[in-house]
C-alpha cells in the first residue's frame, strides 16, 4: 500500500505533522522487524557522541538523512515505577515517557523510559520547531526508534522536543547560567585591560 501524503524524492521533505504522525505510526512493526533483526546480526550504531557547550553530552548525525528515515535504534530501561510515584529529579530528566489511554496510565501516570546508548545523551531542542527527530516508543519491545522529522544534514546535532516543561526546567536555567558567567567573565577581562 502506498502513502501517497509522503513524496519520495530527493529534494528536502516538508512533510505535514499529520502525515509524518500517520507515517511513523504505520511503521512501528517494520521498526520491531528491523530491530530484532539488527539484534540477531549485531550492528554498531553510527551517530556520534560528543561534548557540546552548556549542555555537556550530545548526540551528533553521522551523515545526511531524509525526513521520516531512521536513525538510530535504542534498547530501553523499563521503569516498574509510574510518573505519579518517581521522585528522583535524575530520573525524571533522563526518562522519556510514554502515556497511553489505558486505566493505569489515567490513574498512576506515564511509564518511563530510559534509553541506552547514545539515545541517553540526546539534547532537547529550545523549541518544538527546532526539534528534528521524534522518539517513537515501542514499550513492548523496549524500544526507542530516532525519526528525522525533517531532512538532516551530516554533522547536525541530533535534538528532540522534551516539552515546555522540561525545558523551562532543565535547559533555561544552564542557558542563563552560562550567560551569566560568560558576562562575568567579559567584565574580567575588561578591567584587567583597564589595568
Amino acid at each position: 500500500m502506498q502513502n501517497t501524503d509522503i513524496k519520495n524524492t530527493d529534494k528536502p521533505q516538508d512533510i505535514s505533522e499529520a502525515a509524518r504522525k500517520k507515517k511513523v505510526n504505520l511503521d512501528i512493526e517494520l521498526y520491531k522487524k528491523n530491530w530484532s533483526d539488527l539484534c540477531e546480526k549485531g550492528y554498531s550504531s553510527k551517530l556520534i557522541v560528543k561534548n557540546v557547550p552548556i549542555k555537556g553530552l550530545g548526540v551528533f548525525a553521522d551523515r545526511d538523512y531524509k525526513a521520516l528515515e531512521v536513525l538510530d535504534y535504542f534498547h530501553c530501561i523499563i521503569s516498574g515505577w509510574r510518573s505519579k510515584y518517581i521522585g528522583d529529579p535524575q530520573y525524571r530528566r533522563y526518562a522519556y515517557w510514554s502515556l497511553c489511554d489505558c486505566d493505569a496510565c489515567k490513574e498512576h501516570g506515564a511509564r518511563g523510559l530510559i534509553l541506552l546508548g547514545a539515545g541517553s545523551v540526546i539534547n532537547s531542542a529550545a523549541t518544538e520547531a527546532e526539534g528534528n527527530i521524534e522518539i517513537v516508543k515501542i514499550i513492548s519491545s523496549r524500544l526507542a526508534v530516532a525519526v528525522a522529522r525533517r531532512d538532516i544534514i551530516a554533522g547536525e546535532e541530533i535534538v528532540t522536543w522534551h516539552g515546555q516543561d522540561y525545558y523551562d526546567g532543565w535547559c533555561a536555567p544552564r542557558y542563563t547560567q552560562a550567560t551569566e558567567t560568560k558576562k562575568e567573565e567579559a567584565k574580567k577581562q575588561t578591567l584587567q585591560a583597564l589595568i
